[in-house]
């Protein structure tokens, strides 16, 4: 089995109102696949022309300000965070009322970078979080419970001392075998999709992977629920990942802000595993690691990230 590692610093891909506009698209996306509605019966809810949801969750246009007031009104926050934020499914927990993650991170004696490095974000991002500058999401929760070792109730219920939670900076490793038990993954079909191919959706589910649960805290951070494998195919991505390779997708990794990762995608409305490099403006380089495969050029709207490769596994 090979892991993916690299790591490369984070790199704009376009002005805030291309960024605004990705994130918009997705926030649309994931509310109605929280609320649980087809396109059809979404665009009855907002009482539109079903057309305007697919256009809206691919880019195509924008909605209406009548119809930004309802999808943040159904998404349980205030409009500029719908439309400029990432949005989780569920309502906001209100920092000003509990937020451990300070108490706790001082009580194991680290300081904010510390704890950045080990949920992944900067210790700007985590200094917000604890002053409760940014909306402590259940993604967020998830990440800080992860990084300090606790129950993720923890992080936003009451406790007296917390050093009494803290029982040592390095916690035991947990396998499958100690009785954490294994963590069933989605398996999908990359290569085929039953939509166009721009919502993880439209892919066909082919049953699904067990994995230790230990081995999923190592590939990545985010829930499990947000992880999907699926088998690599074709010869484009050779030596890095060959066909059948399987890869596991983080969906929550799904703004292209960072160069030369290895992304799932859907690309021009097919299912596609690929490098992305920067282009002229509004386009990107489609990356294949084979020498043998040119790279080409596109339209960012032709492109549509379901999330990083964060692993691969390889039969022998």
């Amino acid at each position: 089995m090979q892991i993916c590692t690299q790591e490369l610093a984070p790199v704009s891909i376009g002005d805030y109102a291309l960024r605004m506009q990705t994130t918009l698209a997705r926030n649309i996306a994931l509310l109605r696949k929280h609320l649980g509605d087809t396109q059809a019966k979404f665009a009855e809810r907002l009482d539109v022309p079903q057309s305007y949801i697919s256009k809206w969750e691919n880019h195509g246009n924008e909605p209406s300000a009548r119809s930004l007031a309802r999808l943040a009104e159904l998404a349980g926050v205030e409009l500029e965070e719908f439309i400029d934020e990432e949005w989780s499914a569920g309502q906001p927990v209100s920092l000003m009322t509990v937020n451990n993650i300070a108490k706790l991170r001082e009580a194991r004696g680290w300081a904010r970078p510390e704890l950045a490095k080990r949920m992944g974000t900067s210790a700007q991002q985590v200094e917000r979080l604890e002053k409760g500058q940014r909306g402590l999401r259940a993604n967020w929760i998830e990440k800080a419970a992860l990084a300090l070792g606790v129950p993720p109730a923890d992080i936003i219920t009451p406790i007296s001392d917390a050093a009494a939670y803290v029982q040592s900076d390095h916690p035991a490793v947990i396998g499958s075998a100690d009785g954490d038990g294994t963590i069933s993954l989605k398996r999908i079909n990359l290569g085929f999709a039953m939509g166009d191919g721009t919502n993880l959706d439209d892919y066909v589910e082919e049953g699904r992977i067990d994995f230790d649960a230990n081995l999923l805290r190592l590939i990545s951070p985010s829930p499990a629920h947000r992880l999907v494998v699926a088998d690599g195919v074709g010869d484009s991505m050779q030596p890095t990942l060959l066909d059948s390779d399987m890869i596991v997708i983080d969906t929550m990794q799904n703004q292209l802000n960072k160069w030369d990762r290895i992304w799932a995608m859907s690309l021009q409305g097919g299912g596609a595993v690929k490098r992305v490099g920067p282009a002229e403006k509004g386009k990107v380089e489609i990356i294949s690691d084979n020498p043998a495969i040119p790279n080409r050029t596109v339209p960012l709207e032709d492109v549509r990230i379901i999330g990083r490769v964060v692993w691969s596994g390889r039969r022998h």
